[in-house]
């Protein structure tokens, strides 16, 4: 362990306009540690960022500003994403459920729970079937929730990633 990160010169912190736990607590870590390391660079970047704001944070460090716009963010989910293609699983694909109550089949394995197996990635909605899909999903079609129902929530589904770009 080297808490001073003595072999360390430069900490580029991306994003750093995102409030999370872990990024707050990075901040606080790098605000304490230039304290004693006076020689260590800290760039934060954020397309959105108030510069002013983490530049009193810093004790007045200097900011960089470079022109540009910022672009309007809409997060989209898979509910969303296969809504807007209008894609559809064919039966027998890797990303396919193998029964509608399966728990997986496809690459991925879903709940594996063989050695070294970290895909534990089942959510709730990944075993749901049709109706509870539709239920939760009033604003989308029927079609996006039998999408979504016969998709292997362990597995990535290429095809998808195909019709989103």
């Amino acid at each position: 362990e080297d808490p001073m990160l003595s072999g360390v010169s430069h900490v580029v912190v991306d994003e750093a306009h995102e409030r999370t736990s872990d990024g707050d607590f990075l901040l606080m870590v790098l605000r304490r540690l230039l304290r004693s390391r006076a020689d260590l660079k800290v760039i934060l970047m954020s397309a959105t960022l108030d510069s002013r704001l983490f530049s009193s944070y810093f004790h007045d460090a200097p900011t960089l500003t470079i022109p540009g716009r910022t672009f309007a963010v809409t997060p989209l989910y898979l509910e969303d994403a296969i809504e807007l293609t209008r894609h559809e699983v064919e039966q027998g694909s890797p990303w396919a459920r193998r029964s509608v109550g399966s728990k997986g089949g496809g690459k991925g394995g879903g709940k594996g729970g063989g050695k070294g197996d970290t895909s534990d990635v089942a959510l709730d909605e990944g075993e749901m079937g049709y109706d509870e899909l539709r239920a939760l999903y009033p604003r989308h079609s029927a079609e996006t929730a039998l999408t979504l129902s016969q998709l292997d929530p362990g597995a990535i589904d290429y095809d998808l990633l195909v019709d989103c770009v």
